[in-house]
């Protein structure tokens, strides 16, 4: 089955991620999309609670890779670039994208990925693909201490857009580039990476087993880990918080 073939489509979840995770223990195809227009408990990276009111995309997508498959840093990155790609062709804007998972224009984030791997024994059985969009939600929309920092097609465009052509336009666009990674066909997904990367040249600070990573960014290595060029050294971050600065 294609992307987006089967489709579950709510008013309102507690989570896409989580009715997309159920289906895939269920023995849901790949490719499934749940899509809510509210989440009640939306979740981001680290677990963190994720805004979802009306006007935005939260959605997220059953799949299903081979067992011999081991790239698994490399698909947030995947998803993270066609959805990058979809706002900005849609609403003819510069859209960015910033290590590991953000969708930036400018400095203001307008969505994000979450990629979750559900293992049984040693192997990994599926994985949820998570977007989540600012689309059509006003300044107002924003919790205050999000004002600052988010934005949505809708603030940088002055009009609103159509979710359902945008959903269209993100899966029509990722589903190549995954069929690519899967066949070991990594070259166009970097080259797109590093068009649209925001990070590089700008200074993080992150911890790695307990040692502190203070740095300017260069890229991201063949694994999709973060590349710090730091006093010591070139270092990479695969994981935990990071701060930009």
């Amino acid at each position: 089955m294609g992307f987006g073939d089967q489709v579950e489509w709510y008013e309102e979840l507690p989570s896409t991620m989580e009715t997309t995770a159920a289906r895939g223990r269920e023995g849901a195809p790949e490719g499934l999309l749940v899509v809510a227009e509210r989440q009640t408990a939306g979740r981001g990276r680290l677990g963190r609670h994720w805004e979802s009111p009306e006007g935005g995309i939260w959605l997220s997508l059953l799949l299903k890779p081979e067992p011999a498959f081991q790239s698994f840093g490399l698909i947030g990155i995947c998803f993270a670039i066609a959805a990058a790609e979809s706002a900005s062709h849609v609403a003819d804007l510069q859209v960015g994208v910033k290590w590991p998972n953000d969708i930036m224009v400018g400095d203001r984030k307008l969505g994000g990925l979450l990629a979750e791997s559900h293992v049984e024994g040693d192997k990994v059985r599926f994985i949820v693909i998570g977007l989540g969009m600012n689309v059509n939600i006003p300044a107002e929309g924003f919790p205050a201490p999000l004002r600052d920092s988010a934005t949505s097609l809708l603030i940088e465009k002055g009009t609103p857009f159509s979710c359902k052509a945008l959903i269209s336009d993100f899966l029509e666009r990722s589903e190549p580039l995954y069929r690519q990674l899967l066949a070991g066909n990594k070259d166009k997904m970097f080259e797109e990476w590093n068009r649209l990367d925001t990070g590089p040249g700008k200074r993080i600070k992150a911890v790695r087993n307990g040692e502190v990573i203070d740095g300017q960014v260069s890229g991201i290595d063949p694994e999709g880990a973060l590349l710090v060029e730091c006093p010591d050294g070139l270092k990479a971050v695969s994981s935990g918080e990071v701060e930009w600065l």
